[in-house]
């Protein structure tokens, strides 16, 4: 078996977002070292269509990591911050950190992800630390 021609590659970035939500998909529970619990595929469903629904394509996309209790966190590295959003996929709620490298100072805020203003709040933070303010 081969192939005789490719027409076309499409190289998916590593931080696509429905493509590293069906890699997690594949986690089973167990998946840290016997305690990890899998993210519901309801909730990592939810997750793919809300980023793509809200999230502006023009921004950098975050790297999805699963987290032990079963939520997912997204990582962004932005200039002279590290960022993360810590997410409940059943609740839908999440809690934003971003951290300023140069001089230590942090911030948190609790969001809702069902709430459009949230969402609005959280890409000014991203376009802000990205020195894309529209």
């Amino acid at each position: 078996l081969g192939f005789e021609s490719i027409d076309y590659v499409n190289i998916l970035d590593s931080r696509d977002i429905s493509a590293r939500v069906d890699e997690l998909r594949l986690l089973k529970n167990g998946w840290l070292e016997g305690q990890g619990v899998a993210p519901p595929h309801e909730g990592l469903n939810w997750l793919s269509r809300i980023f793509a629904e809200r999230y502006p394509e023009d921004l950098p996309l975050p790297f999805l990591y699963p987290m032990e209790d079963g939520g997912i966190r997204a990582e962004w590295s932005l200039a002279s911050h590290e960022a993360s959003l810590d997410v409940d996929l059943v609740s839908h709620a999440a809690e934003w950190h971003v951290l300023n490298l140069q001089t230590d100072v942090d911030n948190t805020k609790s969001l809702s992800l069902n709430e459009s203003n949230d969402w609005k709040w959280l890409v000014k933070q991203v376009q802000q630390l990205t020195g894309d303010e529209a």
